[in-house]
């Protein structure tokens, strides 16, 4: 956030989200900005402010904060869902172009060939896993496994609705696909061996259609 856009204090969510497409933030205990103007983060942050007061100062801070999500990168709060029903009836599953890997790298290792702008990257205690186009990974010299296709859930899926996971890990078990699931901020991921993509997407739109 800029510095002269506005101060603010996050909330701890109960599950972390990461998606490198987007720069978010979930408030839990207030904004206070410090100058007003044309940045979209200091107009994000004075509406929620006002919408604060209107919903009764700092309870209602609080209260609004569990439900609302400010997206700094459109300036405007975006809905989540989570009604399950309506979760699997607007899915919207879509096959990404490209085939991608999951490669480990230590720490020393990842430091020493940025800029290497990974899809995702998370920390584990044995090393540091990232998500990278599998061109990226061979042309680094990374191990790489099976080559993977990406699908993206377009629903904007809430942090804490229960069961989308669930169901559509499902229905690719009963197709025999394996499903590598990436939560970010606004919607699910699934990563599947390559030669499996296809089925997957069939499934998914199926079990989508049929709810």
């Amino acid at each position: 956030m800029s510095a002269i856009g506005a101060k603010c204090h996050a909330a701890e969510p109960h599950r972390r989200r990461n998606l490198p497409f987007q720069s978010t933030i979930a408030f839990g205990r207030g904004c206070r900005p410090f100058m007003r103007g044309s940045n979209p983060d200091v107009d994000a942050c004075l509406g929620f402010q006002k919408a604060c007061i209107r919903s009764g100062g700092f309870r209602g801070m609080r209260s609004l904060a569990a439900t609302t999500r400010v997206d700094f990168s459109r300036g405007k709060n975006m809905a989540a869902v989570t009604d399950l029903a309506t979760l699997l009836a607007t899915m919207d599953p879509v096959l990404q172009e490209g085939e991608f890997a999951f490669c480990t790298l230590s720490e020393e290792a990842l430091a020493a060939c940025q800029p290497l702008r990974p899809l995702g990257l998370f920390r584990e205690a044995e090393g540091v896993t990232v998500i990278l186009p599998v061109e990226v990974a061979l042309e680094r010299g990374f191990a790489i496994g099976t080559p993977l296709r990406w699908i993206t859930l377009n629903v904007h899926s809430a942090l804490e609705a229960v069961g989308l996971t669930a169901a559509f890990a499902t229905a690719l078990t009963q197709e025999g696909i394996s499903a590598n699931v990436v939560a970010g901020y606004y919607h699910d991921h699934i990563f599947m061996p390559a030669a499996d993509a296809p089925r997957a997407i069939k499934a998914l739109k199926a079990l989508s259609a049929g709810t």
